[in-house]
This record gives structure tokens, C-alpha cells and sequence, in this order.
């Protein structure tokens, strides 16, 4: 069972790099375990960085999830895409 938390969108430049975090979202794995990701995304000049990073006890920590995309992508796929990964 996959859950959305709302939708969070937060801005950081960080050395010209753009990183925007979209999203927390949990699943559940095959056990029934819990597991909670945030959602971010950088832009960087040749395309956009998509990661999802575990989160323990309010730290990065675990699984993580990512790969790039072009400018132009669709960035509802690209989200897909993502989930995808995580489940």
C-alpha cells in the first residue's frame, strides 16, 4: 500500500543547483514494514536529478532511489517513473 503526504514544496540553491522537495511519500514493503521517502528533485543545466531518500528517524537513512531525466520530460512521468522504483 503506497500513501502521498501532501504536498510539500520547499526551494534550496545550493551552488547554482536548484533542489525542490516535492513530496513525502511511504509504502509498505512485502513484510509490512513502513518505509517513508522524500521526494526531491534538482535541476541542473543538462537535465533534472530525481531522488528518493529514505527517512529514519529524521535522517537519511536506507534506500534510495534516483536517475535523470531531460528538461524537456514530463514531470508527472518522471514522478512515476519514481514510484515505480520504490515499489
Amino acid at each position: 500500500m503506497a500513501h502521498l503526504w501532501p504536498l510539500i514544496r520547499t526551494k534550496k540553491i545550493i551552488m547554482g543547483v536548484e533542489r525542490t522537495v516535492i513530496v513525502i511519500y511511504q509504502v509498505k514493503d512485502v513484510d509490512g514494514e513502513l518505509h517513508v521517502f522524500e521526494i526531491q528533485k534538482e535541476i541542473f543545466p543538462m537535465g533534472i536529478k530525481w531522488v528518493a531518500n529514505e527517512i529514519k528517524n529524521g535522517e537519511v537513512e536506507g534506500y534510495r532511489f534516483g536517475f535523470y531525466s531531460e528538461l524537456e520530460d514530463d514531470p508527472v512521468e518522471c514522478l512515476q517513473k519514481l514510484y515505480r522504483k520504490i515499489n
